[in-house]
């Protein structure tokens, strides 16, 4: 029993993680909290957010996916 949770929880903690822009943490809290580790790093999210709608985007994006915003020249853009 303890193998698979040494298996399973960094996997899918890893994978929630790698969701919200932090892998570490949740392999970290995936190994030492299983289950409640994950819904921990379900709700913990890194992402930069669009300063117009607010809502998160993915690091490194020239545009925001839920309102078109341009992050890179602060111009809204509306989506076609």
């Amino acid at each position: 029993m303890a193998f698979i949770w040494l298996i399973l929880g960094p996997a899918v903690g890893g994978l929630i993680g790698s969701k919200r822009a932090n892998v570490a943490l949740g392999i970290l809290l995936g190994v030492l909290l299983g289950p409640v580790g994950w819904i921990i790093i379900w709700f913990i999210d890194d992402r930069p957010r669009c300063p117009d709608c607010k809502e998160p985007v993915n690091v490194g994006a020239f545009k925001c996916p839920h309102c078109g915003y341009d992050t890179r020249t602060e111009e809204h853009q509306s989506l076609t």
